[in-house]
């Protein structure tokens, strides 16, 4: 029955992106500080979910509400874009 697992809790993540750095450049961060990324502005994110990933994504802005952002679901992993 489908419905008995509908109400597990799930763990979804968007990943803007990775950088790596040494301890003592993460130590010296400050506030305001900026990390690049290893993505560019415009290219896919990774829709993580329960630290599987399972497809990527674009940032976009929502209709009801200018101020906040989401992803729209571009491609499931194992299959081609929707």
């Amino acid at each position: 029955n489908l419905d008995l697992i509908m109400d597990i809790p799930i763990d979804v993540q968007i990943v803007l992106g990775t950088s790596r750095m040494q301890v003592s450049g993460l130590m010296n961060l400050t506030e305001g500080a900026t990390i690049a990324l290893d993505r560019r502005i415009g290219e896919p994110v990774e829709i993580v979910v329960n630290g599987r990933v399972i497809g990527r994504g674009e940032i976009t802005v929502l209709d009801e509400d200018e101020t906040r952002f989401g992803v729209k679901l571009i491609e499931i992993k194992g299959t081609s874009k929707v």
